[in-house]
């Protein structure tokens, strides 16, 4: 008896670790597609020649984005895909994303892109208070994502009303 116990609990614990990489996985899916509307819907004051986006360490996001940005055009442009190895020059980038597992790099971050056109987007929506442009929080098990405008302003990138539309708004 006790075994089938056992075995049954290892079951159970199978089938939830499954389920929840599964939800996971499909979160960084749906993440990695915002990620490409963000560039879509927003528009630099100096229109880059590509767009680079920026992944600040380890995330599931990064297979999705590899495949999403493979021979892809945003608004007629290629868009290349980087893991930030250095923070020297994070002005180079178009997007920086900001996984909830890198969040104590968030503030470093937002002040070495003080007066840089980056859009940063953070998965954690306590920073979008603390100089991120765009971040993703959850309600009812569906992904949402807030925008600062004034941030966005600060940072002179413009956000398109169908993307504003869709999103929570801070100001």
């Amino acid at each position: 008896m006790k075994k089938r116990y056992k075995i049954f609990l290892l079951f159970l614990m199978c089938i939830f670790y499954f389920n929840a990489s599964n939800a996971q996985n499909t979160r960084a899916y749906y993440q990695s597609l915002f990620l490409l509307k963000f560039i879509k819907y927003a528009n630099w004051t100096k229109q880059p020649d590509y767009y680079k986006i920026g992944v600040v360490g380890n995330t599931p996001v990064i297979p999705h984005l590899k495949t999403m940005t493979k021979k892809r055009r945003v608004n007629g442009k290629p868009v290349v895909l980087y893991k930030i190895n250095s923070y020297a020059d994070l002005g180079k980038y178009s997007l920086i994303y900001i996984p909830r597992n890198q969040n104590s790099k968030v503030k470093y971050i937002v002040s070495r892109t003080k007066n840089k056109d980056v859009l940063i987007v953070t998965e954690d929506d306590r920073y979008i208070y603390r100089g991120a442009l765009i971040s993703f929080y959850e309600r009812n098990k569906a992904l949402k994502f807030k925008i600062n405008t004034r941030a966005t302003a600060r940072r002179k990138i413009q956000i398109s009303r169908r993307l504003l539309s869709v999103a929570t708004v801070i100001n």
